[in-house]
């Protein structure tokens, strides 16, 4: 089985280069909505 870590990481380069990511995953590739994506939940996100 394959084992996972969650870990937080605090700063906002590192949450500016989590929303870079999703960005272009999610928005860019997969067509989901930016409203959607960057609902501004990430405090509440794991």
């Amino acid at each position: 089985m394959t084992e996972y870590a969650i870990r937080r990481y605090p700063g906002e380069a590192t949450i500016a280069d989590a929303h870079r990511v999703r960005r272009i995953v999610f928005i860019d590739e997969q067509d989901v909505s930016e409203a959607e994506e960057m609902d501004g939940r990430d405090e509440d996100a794991v």
